[in-house]
């Protein structure tokens, strides 16, 4: 009869609906694979770690002033455990710490360059200290004083001939302005400069946890 069909078709239906549904889903679905990217593991660069900087622009005394930004960068990789914190070339921030530009009686200038910091490979920047020596330029002092003495020696001999036996006293105070203005005016000390690339050993300020 039909309510008998009706009886063993259905569960039979049923039981066929649930194992295609099974191996639909099963055979659909992705398998989850282990990734393969390494992790980053959380490092701590210690106080007083040695990082190299280099300068990427000449500085000069006579150009740059106290305190005036520069840009560095790291010269080579640093490593804590075999891993790299600081890749080389990373960008980093230095200052001049001093200038002084060349002066009269042949003084010389001098500048110097400090590190501040370095970025790391997760992004933050780590804090250095260290800067370059104090680089100075050429000193004229002793030339400056010679031209200025034979000059104003010279004024002397000259204005005392043309007053003839007068008073000295203008010749003395010409003199006295000749050697000053050829000392402090024609004879200005060498810049100081420190040229691109040159190498600036810093070290960390202070313990960093770094994400490398």
């Amino acid at each position: 009869s039909v309510s008998v069909m009706k009886s063993v078709f259905i569960p039979f239906l049923g039981i066929a609906l649930f194992l295609c549904n099974t191996l639909t889903s099963s055979t659909l679905k992705t398998p989850i694979l282990p990734s393969t990217e390494p992790s980053a593991e959380e490092v701590i660069l210690r106080r007083g770690t040695p990082v190299v900087l280099v300068l990427f622009q000449d500085v000069k005394s006579g150009e740059q002033a106290t305190g005036e930004a520069v840009s560095l960068s790291a010269y080579q990789d640093v490593r804590v455990s075999g891993k790299v914190v600081i890749n080389a070339g990373r960008s980093g921030t230095g200052k001049i710490k001093f200038a002084r530009s060349g002066g009269g009686v042949g003084k010389p200038g001098k500048i110097q360059v400090e590190g501040i910091s370095v970025q790391a490979v997760d992004g933050q920047f780590v804090r250095l200290t260290g800067e370059t020596p104090v680089k100075e330029g050429k000193s004229r002092r002793v030339l400056a004083i010679l031209v200025s003495i034979v000059l104003s020696g010279v004024t002397l001999i000259m204005i005392a001939a043309f007053l003839k036996g007068a008073s000295l006293f203008p010749a003395f105070a010409t003199a006295i302005v000749v050697f000053a203005i050829s000392a402090f005016f024609l004879f200005k000390g060498g810049q100081a400069q420190i040229k691109a690339n040159t190498e600036i050993h810093c070290k960390v300020a202070s313990d960093i946890r770094i994400n490398a």
